[in-house]
């Protein structure tokens, strides 16, 4: 047995041997991850949050097989995972903003617009906050705008939690968005389209031969762990034990991905 030793099982149907086994034999092998607390470690200083580079190390192996695709799906912009993640531009697919937006591999970028009620809601959204300090924690996308309340003092995140949030709660529901806490802060957003949509798209690109692995951190991303259920692996990775989720397996430390992506790279005969 070649599992991590402190491997989580959340659902007990799911064995990763067998699932390493399939891996092999097939055609189109699929790794899609999350970016922050995923493949990188948080920061306060969000543009210096690069990744760890031994994964880096190993998505560039994976991704010169033939028959392995590697994609990054983030709350964050897509120009700013390439910026990133400059080894590995034109290697891989970039989603950005909840999938809002798509860099192919050959570089070309794309993206989808809300509709003029929502353009609307984020404006009233970001009217609410302007009596706060909220310089450069205050980020604007397509589809939603985002609080980032990690580093802050508790007071102040205390102050964004009783007076900000309901207010964004309000226009949330009033405009059918979604109020997502994620691990350092608050983002109201469209939710037509979501992480899993970029994972239905993929399996629908992939057909009947993709064996799809997603892996993330969050709240997030249990929309694209949901999606994935019974049609491929999806890996939870978490420091405390979820109250609940949709994912398969948990992983509580960056060792585990590691030991994991060098499993996935043999199977794509990247390591011996």
């Amino acid at each position: 047995m070649n599992h991590p030793i402190s491997m989580k099982m959340l659902n007990p149907n799911i064995d990763i041997d067998t699932f390493f086994s399939n891996l092999r034999k097939g055609t189109e092998k699929i790794l899609v991850l999350d970016y922050d607390g995923t493949i990188a470690p948080f920061k306060v200083e969000r543009d210096k949050a690069f990744p760890d580079k031994k994964i880096v190390d190993l998505l560039k192996k994976i991704v010169k097989s033939r028959d392995c695709t590697v994609a990054i799906v983030s709350g964050r912009k897509a120009k700013e995972i390439a910026r990133l993640l400059p080894d590995l531009n034109n290697r891989i697919e970039i989603w950005g903003s909840h999938g809002w937006e798509h860099i192919e591999l050959d570089g070309s970028y794309s993206n989808s617009r809300p509709a003029p009620e929502v353009l609307k809601a984020i404006e009233d959204a970001a009217k609410k906050v302007n009596g706060y300090s909220l310089k450069g924690r205050i980020e604007r996308k397509d589809a939603s705008i985002a609080i980032h309340t990690r580093g802050l003092e508790k007071k102040e995140q205390k102050e964004i939690k009783d007076k900000v949030v309901p207010e964004w709660k309000d226009i949330a529901s009033a405009e059918g968005m979604s109020l997502v806490r994620f691990n350092g802060g608050y983002e109201l957003r469209d939710k037509s389209i979501n992480k899993g949509s970029v994972i239905r798209e993929i399996i629908e690109k992939s057909g009947k031969n993709g064996i799809i692995c997603y892996i993330g951190d969050d709240s997030t991303d249990e929309d694209a762990f949901a999606e994935l259920k019974d049609r491929g692996l999806s890996i939870l990775i978490s420091y405390e034990d979820p109250i609940s989720s949709n994912a398969d397996v948990k992983f509580d430390s960056m060792d585990e991905l590691i030991d994991f992506l060098k499993r996935w790279s043999r199977a794509c005969g990247g390591e011996r």
